[in-house]
């Protein structure tokens, strides 16, 4: 779900083991002749860390008439908190309530049933709370610009971005809105022209 929003390179810590077993093996005798060989103490830092706390995940039974059962349903509950990891300073934790799923063969896929419901809720979140930022890379004429953002983040034709200005103050940065631009055209994958619907946008 957090690759989906294209905010973020999620940093996977459930397979690290299994990750340096791996790169233990490589360092045998087996493959001192691979030209595939994973380089060494080249792990990416996390800079935020997510945790989630299931509250509650009720699973319900379907009977028929004869008091066999037919399906499963379920719903999900449960609490999200990201951490940052430079400043141990975390946000408030946010709830998210699923739906209850339609009816299921088995518990297993009601409850992944249920957790799809709440992928759009997830989404949102991280949309609004981690908003997608980028750099004005090139001024074609006085209401047009292009910024270093584009497929490959999510970006699509419509969308808008607030445009600031950042001073620093005192050695801090001190953003300034100066305007709104609003997606055009994509130019590949990393690029996108706007146009400036604010007159102070130059």
């Amino acid at each position: 779900m957090l690759t989906n929003t294209h905010r973020f390179i999620v940093v996977d810590r459930t397979s690290r083991d299994k990750v340096e077993e791996e790169l233990e093996l490589q360092k045998s005798e087996a493959f001192l002749d691979s030209k595939n060989l994973a380089r060494q103490d080249a792990s990416l830092g996390a800079s935020m860390l997510v945790t989630g706390h299931i509250v509650k995940i009720p699973v319900y039974r379907i009977f028929n008439g004869d008091g066999s059962i037919r399906g499963y349903k379920a719903s999900v509950a449960f609490q999200l908190k990201v951490v940052d990891v430079s400043t141990g300073i975390s946000n408030e934790a946010q709830g998210f309530q699923g739906k209850a799923s339609k009816e299921m063969l088995s518990p297993e896929s009601a409850v992944t049933a249920a957790m799809q419901s709440i992928k759009d809720d997830i989404y949102e979140y991280f949309r609004i709370n981690f908003p997608l930022t980028a750099k004005i890379v090139k001024v074609l004429d006085k209401k047009t610009l292009v910024i270093n953002a584009g497929k490959e983040t999510g970006v699509k034709v419509g969308d808008k971005f607030m445009v600031q200005i950042i001073e620093l103050l005192d050695g801090k940065p001190n953003p300034s809105d100066i305007g709104t631009i609003t997606v055009k055209k994509q130019s590949g994958a990393s690029f996108s022209a706007n146009k400036g619907v604010n007159q102070q946008v130059t």
